[in-house]
């Protein structure tokens, strides 16, 4: 399994009111998703549990999702962590590990998008 936990940092109130606008088509995408196992949204930080790397790229890379990755930049920044699990962890498990990450990770290694 892939687990992937992203959290977006809103810039502004335009930024706000672009991200709402993508979200529509990016739920829809999710809802329909090939290999989705599980998806969680608290805020502007999501939690997905692929079947492996290829649904979860194949996710990332098209329609509505593609398109807020291209719009990040007038939106705010994106930071991500991707990994391969076992058992699906909770909620709990994948911010921490998403934090771990960040901390190891050097200030390059953050898409400021």
């Amino acid at each position: 399994m892939i687990a992937t936990f992203t959290r977006l940092r809103i810039r502004s109130l335009a930024g706000l009111v672009r991200m709402i606008r993508l979200m529509g088509p990016i739920r829809k995408q999710l809802s329909g998703a090939e290999g989705l196992l599980h998806s969680e949204v608290k805020g502007f930080s999501t939690f997905t549990l692929w079947r492996d790397r290829e649904a979860m790229q194949s996710f990332r890379n098209e329609g509505g999702h593609l398109e807020a990755m291209k719009r990040t930049r007038h939106i705010g920044t994106a930071e991500s962590h991707t990994w391969e699990c076992e058992s699906p962890p909770t909620w709990r498990e994948a911010k921490a590990a998403f934090l771990e990450n960040k901390k190891k990770a050097l200030p390059t290694d953050r898409q400021g998008l």
